[in-house]
């Protein structure tokens, strides 16, 4: 057995990762965790995990806030401290072996096309561990499709098995029995399989082998092996693992704790060790000699039972789990429970229905047709003569049939039924399609105590029936998933024909059946239409795309000849809108709206903006009386009520509504819609509402899909605020197509100097400007202020908007001055009209924040930034796209002033929304990419910066082309990484191509053109080139020094590099002079970098030491050298005297 030791996830978390060094986890958010380390991305994490990414997101934010940390690299660090790197690696394993498993089982369920029985599994209540374990097998086991009800036995005594399902709490489910412990287990010639864990060795194994005994008929070998092989995979994985925990001498990693049986009742276990015997009986001997009908219930052993007619092997679905659904809603309710079915005409309701009455064991089953006053009247009767089985009883019905009143005829027929039901039960009713509770109230058993005990489905289209107290719960047949369609389809055409198909035709088959409505009804008629009329399924859709009478004829004789059902989804659909319009005159334009919108998510409160709340409620209310629609809330704000229609019942809407009117009357209607859209998109763009203008895309984007029925005045503006739209989801190319187009349109249908051209220009020139094509920007900008000005003068709200937005664009071309005093009138303007915490003012305030950044101004960035970030934080509950906008702005000023921790903060807590609401690939993430690398570069994480900056570059240079002022911008920062990392001639080429383009665009004299000199200039000196690095520097400086004053801190960055390179030549004395400048500013602003700046004078202070004292020694020397000249001189004096004298 140990040879097969697997660990379940659950075993791992609860003995050793709930809690880590104090700090309590979810098992979600160790799954969470365990994926995070192995160095998966959030979106795969989700698709390991099942889960949206967004709540990946979620999880990992909670686990920062526990460990008071803020990115994912610091939650891989706290686990690497807390030695629990192999727990955590084995985790991971057997967490990928656990889905592995599940999605085998659901690979099973799928080889299963016969209905299976449902069994009761029978455990001891004092047995500790089928707390848990008796929970997980169910759940396998429903997975399968396996229905599974739990009998749970006093005391701890083995019994034999014939005394033990004497009283079985559900006789028409057959036993599995569960022992614990081999003392409880007593064998007896009943039993005929059993299935011993300690045999199989794990919880998996043990498993499968179950089921090959409760599923002999299903070929299951093939499947089993395949999990088999990742089985073996993981257990040497664990073995592995295992192996290193022992292996570490120094710090051994705390091995979990092995589960066992009989330990604490803390502790939760799962079945490793010990032994377990499930007993499995055969089904016969249970049925026949324990389980029959007369000898448990005693009662009659008469029969009542509907015909309950289902389709044809060929056409009926398999659906174990839905069935198992409608058990598991109807179990161990004592009284009259009542399970309402709801969903679209043709969905399978009443098969369903009809299919869980037939597995039913009561003597009373009986459908009673709903559908009109007639039929239910009819049914009732039908259901008393077979009721009456004794001669008293024929006779006394014979004497109801004789009332003349047909009110006391039917209520005393009631009366009989419900008398006759009580003596028989428990009993089954269905009431098939029911159109409103109020239609059957008189004939619905809702008191046990004059109707007896039993279990009611109701079939019904009326989602509102759910709310009534009389029913005890409710199940949506909704749709067939795309394999379930292909599967009856399939079934159908292929009927007589055994030959398999390729793949590549499956795959071609799914997409085409995407096309057809999904639900059975639409499935079947369209594989018999096809057979019928033998033609492909292409041509059929194509049919049903372009609907006409003529086809609906068609498929309605192919539907009576082939189906029990009798109307086409047409007919299905037009019944219900006809009686919709009926019911309220407002109801026909929200149709013709929502018909003309897309089919997914509409916001509930466009319709209410349309034509009010009250109707709209009364809308809703009866479109889901007729299950046309499904309502949720939104995924992006869950206060969004939202609600989706089918595409097939929407095309239907269309082609009704048009059989209603002419093309000129649909014109003018859909222009009162087109007016009415664009003013609701105005109120969204006036408060900022991103969650909503969101929402709202898809369906103006299929509005003007019918653009050859709306009027090109209505078309062109609301075009033009799509377009708008666009631009605030950062689609710029899509937002500049869109506008030239509404522009073009606008002016022929209003003139060039109309403020409706105005409005669409204004929105042109920002568009231009987030692409960087800002002489273009300023153009349309210019030419819509001059309309506005000569309709609105000066003080009004659109000419102001329209200089502000002027004033974005020439701070984008560095026309600082100009654009401070743009923008700040529009500040002190919006301020006045709306108030000081407006959303408006909010985006102001941020867009003159950046400008201050621009200029230096940091102090007075930071204070504009943090004003708009309160304004955000009272209208969104958490951090949202504009505040994340102003979080970049904010972290960057911080870069600046130096203080890189709020920097970092600030910046990730933007990243995070950003990636989420534009993508990892989108120009804004890459702005905030650059920002992040930025401030990592100034922590010395070089190479966490030049990922993050390369990573920006290359996004900029694919957006805006690699000659962009913007893609300059990001190469200068990238160039200058490399610069710092000594990739010199990377960083040449970077820094000289983005100089080049500022040179070009902005001129000599720039700041733009300066700054990247600095960067410039920096570079040279290293390389060693004094003469250009000085020259560089020198002009930068005087460029700064013009712009920011001679004190700024921007000012003091050129003459800290200028002193720097002074001295790296030998100028000590003059960079020292430099050095000392920038030191003094740095100081006055209480600036980091006058740190840097003072180690340099004291690296400074400390050469120009050593060259003092070289300076010394060398005039000693150069005095001993002269005296000892002076010596030798001497005493070559006295040879030659010496010498002479001689001679």
């Amino acid at each position: 057995m140990q040879e097969n030791a697997i660990y379940l996830p659950d075993e791992i978390y609860f003995n050793d990762l709930e809690t880590i060094d104090n700090v309590r986890f979810s098992r979600r958010e160790i799954d969470v965790i365990a994926c995070l380390f192995k160095g998966r991305s959030t979106k795969k994490i989700a698709r390991i995990l099942s889960i949206s990414p967004k709540t990946v997101a979620t999880h990992l934010r909670n686990i920062m806030l526990k460990l008071e940390v803020n990115s994912r690299e610091a939650i891989i660090d706290f686990i690497e401290k807390s030695n629990k790197i192999n727990t955590f690696q084995m985790y991971y394993n057997n967490l990928l072996l656990f889905i592995d498993f599940e999605c085998v089982l659901e690979q099973i369920s799928k080889l299963i096309d016969f209905e299976t029985p449902t069994y009761s599994l029978v455990f001891w209540k004092d047995q500790e561990e089928s707390y848990f374990f008796i929970p997980l097998l169910k759940t396998h086991l429903s997975i399968v499709g396996i229905m599974v009800l739990l009998d749970e036995k006093e005391g701890k005594e083995g019994k034999q098995i014939p005394y033990l399902i004497k009283q079985p709490k559900q006789p028409q489910s057959l036993p599995i029995f569960l022992f614990f412990n081999t003392d409880f287990f007593k064998k007896d010639d009943s039993q005929k399989e059993y299935v011993d864990l300690y045999e199989q060795g794990n919880y998996y194994l043990l498993f499968l082998e179950l089921l090959k005994k409760l599923l002999p008929s299903v070929e299951l070998d093939e499947t089993i092996l395949t999990f088999n092989q990742s089985f073996e995979n993981n257990k040497i994985a664990d073995q592995r693992y295992l192996l290193a925990k022992g292996e570490d001498k120094d710090e051994p990693e705390k091995p979990f704790s092995q589960p066992s049986l009989s330990g604490q009742k803390k502790k939760r276990r799962f079945l490793q060790i010990g032994s377990i015997v499930l007993s499995l009986f055969l089904i016969t001997f249970i049925i026949f000699k324990f389980l029959s009908p007369d000898r448990e219930t005693g009662q009659d052993s008469h029969l009542i039972r509907s015909d309950l007619i289902l389709p044809s092997d060929r056409t009926l679905l398999n659906r174990t789990e839905q069935l198992a659904q409608l058990e598991n809603k109807f179990k161990e309710r004592e009284g009259i429970q009542t399970v309402a079915l709801v969903g679209i005409g043709g969905a399978g309701k009443t098969t369903l229905a009809r299919q869980f009455a037939r597995q039913q064991k009561m003597n009373t089953i009986w459908e009673i047709n709903a559908e009109t006053k007639a039929s239910l009247i009819a049914s009732f009767e039908k259901l008393a003569e077979v009721l009456s089985i004794t001669k008293e009883d024929q006779i006394i019905l014979k004497g109801l049939i004789e009332i003349k009143d047909p009110i006391a005829r039917e209520e005393k027929h009631i009366q009989f039924v419900k008398e006759r039901l009580k003596s028989r039960s428990p009993w089954f009713l269905v009431f098939d399609n029911v159109e409103s509770f109020l239609d059957i109230q008189k004939y619905f058993p809702y008191d046990v105590e004059t109707w007896g005990k039993g279990k009611i489905i109701i079939t019904t289209r009326d989602s509102n029936i759910q709310n009534n107290s009389y029913i005890t719960d409710s199940m949506e047949v909704g749709r067939l998933d795309p394999d379930q369609m292909l599967n009856l389809f399939m079934r159908i055409m292929k009927h007589n024909d055994k030959k398999p198909l390729v793949p590549i035709q499956v795959e071609e088959i799914k997409a085409a059946l995407k096309e057809i409505p999904p639900f059975p009804l639409d499935v079947t008629l369209a594989a018999d239409y096809i057979q019928t009329a033998n033609i492909s399924l292409p041509i059929y859709i194509n049919n049903l795309n372009n609907y006409s009478n003529e086809f609906n004829d068609v498929l309605e004789t192919v539907l009576k000849g082939s189906n029990l059902y009798t109307k086409t989804r047409y007919k299905i659909i037009a019944l219900s809108l006809q009686r919709l319009i009926e019911t309220h005159p407002d109801f026909a334009g929200l149709l013709l709206l929502i018909s003309h919108l897309d089919s997914q998510n509409i916001p509930r409160e466009l319709l209410e903006e349309f034509k009010g709340k009250i109707i709209t409620d009364n809308f809703i209310y009866n479109l889901k009386r007729h299950s046309l629609i499904l309502e949720k809330s939104s995924k992006e704000n869950e206060s969004i009520s939202e609600f989706s229609i089918h595409r097939s019942i929407q095309q239907v809407c269309s082609i009704y509504l048009n059989n209603l009117k002419r093309k000129e009357q649909e014109q003018k209607k859909l222009d009162v819609l087109a007016s009415f859209l664009i003013q609701y998109l105005d109120k969204l763009i006036l408060n900022d509402d991103i969650p909503r203008i969101k929402g709202v895309v898809s369906h103006i984007e299929t509005f003007l899909k019918h653009s050859e029925f709306i009027s090109a005045s209505e078309r062109c503006i609301l075009e033009g605020k799509l377009g708008f739209i666009y631009l605030y989801l950062g689609r710029f190319l899509q937002s500049i197509k869109i506008l030239k187009n509404s522009l073009s349109i606008c002016i022929e249908c209003y003139g060039n100097k109309h403020v409706k051209t105005a409005w669409i220009m204004r929105a042109l020139g920002l568009a231009y400007k987030s692409m960087g094509e800002l002489d273009a920007g300023i153009t349309f900008l210019e030419n819509s202020l001059t309309i506005y000005r000569r309709h609105y003068g000066d003080k009004n709200e659109e000419t102001v908007e329209t200089t502000f937005s002027l004033g974005i664009l020439y701070r984008a071309m560095c026309h600082y001055r100009n654009a401070k005093s743009l923008l700040e009138e529009g500040v002190a303007f919006f301020e006045k009209k709306y108030g000081k915490s407006h959303i408006k003012v909010a985006w102001v305030l941020a867009q003159l924040g950046v400008l201050y950044k621009r200029m230096g101004y940091y102090h007075e960035a930071v204070n504009t930034f943090e004003r708009a970030i309160a304004i955000y934080k009272i209208r969104y509950s958490s951090i949202d796209i504009y505040t994340s906008w102003v979080l970049v702005g904010l972290g960057d000023v911080y870069r600046i002033l130096g203080d890189q921790k709020k920097a970092l903060q600030a910046l990730h807590q933007s990243l995070e929304v950003v990636n989420e609401y534009y993508g990892y690939k989108n120009q804004q993430a890459a702005l905030v990419y650059i920002c992040i690398g930025n401030a990592y570069k100034k922590l010395g994480n070089y190479e966490k910066a030049l990922a993050l900056l390369k990573e920006g570059n290359e996004i900029y240079s694919a957006h805006f082309g690699t000659n962009h002022i913007e893609t300059a911008w990001s190469s200068i920062h990238l160039g200058s990484a490399y610069r710092v990392l000594g990739n010199y001639s990377k960083a040449k080429e970077l820094l000289e191509h983005g100089f080049r383009i500022n040179l070009k665009k902005f001129g000599e004299n720039h700041i733009s053109t300066a700054w990247a000199r600095l960067h410039l200039g920096n570079l040279y000196r290293d390389l060693g080139d004094y003469k250009n690095a000085k020259s560089f520097l020198e002009k930068s400086l005087l460029i700064y020094e013009e712009y920011y004053g001679s004190h700024h801190i921007e000012v003091a960055k050129v003459l800290n590099s200028l002193g720097q390179t002074y001295f790296s030549e030998g100028y000590k004395e003059m960079g020292e002079a430099f050095l000392r400048k920038a030191f003094v500013i740095f100081q006055k602003n209480n600036h980091p970098e006058s740190k840097m700046v003072l180690k340099e004078l004291e690296n400074l202070k400390s050469s120009k030491a050593a060259d003092n004292e070289n300076k010394t020694k060398i005039h000693q020397v150069e005095a001993y050298k002269t005296k000892a000249i002076n010596y030798l001189n001497k005493k070559i004096e006295e040879v030659k005297f010496i010498f002479s004298s001689e001679f």
